[in-house]
């Protein structure tokens, strides 16, 4: 497997994580790092995965913020036409 095959399947999976799922695994790779049992070699890999991680919570908490965004811009919208309607 190539690198790039390995890092599309990376992708892939973290990609079908939840943000709660991929949050936790991201706290437990921090916390395994900062214990310094791992080797520089590991420390590389979970570093690896912890960036890909981190990008899709950012990415799930991005999407969510514009979601609640346009559901108030919508619910604004709606009381203020409901408003006018109703005088």
């Amino acid at each position: 497997m190539t690198p790039k095959q390995k890092e599309t399947d990376l992708v892939k999976e973290i990609e079908s994580m939840t943000y709660e799922a991929a949050f936790i695994e991201l706290e437990n790779i921090v916390k395994n790092i900062n214990s310094g049992s791992q080797n520089l070699d590991s420390v590389v890999k979970s570093l690896e995965r912890a960036f890909a991680l981190a990008k899709h919570c950012q990415t799930k908490l991005n999407s969510a913020k514009l979601d609640i965004r346009k559901m108030v811009q919508d619910y604004e919208g709606n009381t203020s036409t409901q408003e006018v309607t109703n005088l």
